[in-house]
């Protein structure tokens, strides 16, 4: 775990994006045993250690514009990855540091949808990362 100053990070969240909710729930939840923590009309979130949730293409589309024509259900491509920090500070530190170590910011620190502050990075393979003040 990579500690910055008085703060330690960590991956908080993971989030698949899926074609079907109904269909990607009943195989999460009978074909894994994954319990549901909680739920809305557009996403299910997952009971365990690590927090893992889907949400469906419309809830995708409709709260996080940045990942539309970025979908590719071929190959598990369309996710969104989440690292926690708990202090605003070491927040910007990561954001500054992205494009650093050849990531590219896509969206800078905001207030999004949910009330949290975050940014979007790409990792140096493209994958969709959401840092967020927890």
């Amino acid at each position: 775990m990579a500690v910055y100053e008085e703060c330690e990070t960590e991956i908080g969240f993971i989030t698949l994006v899926c074609r079907n909710l109904q269909t990607s729930a009943k195989f999460y939840q009978h074909a894994f045993g994954l319990e549901v923590k909680s739920q809305n009309e557009g996403m299910l979130l997952f009971k365990g250690g690590l927090s893992f949730a889907i949400i469906s293409q419309k809830f995708a589309d409709e709260n996080l514009p940045l990942l539309k024509g970025l979908h590719s259900y071929r190959n598990g491509q369309s996710s969104l990855l989440s690292l926690h920090c708990k202090k605003e500070k070491i927040l910007q530190q990561i954001i500054e540091k992205v494009e650093n170590y050849a990531g590219k910011i896509v969206k800078q620190k905001h207030i999004t949808a949910w009330g949290q502050t975050a940014a979007f990075v790409k990792d140096p393979d493209g994958y969709i990362w959401e840092i967020v003040l927890r």
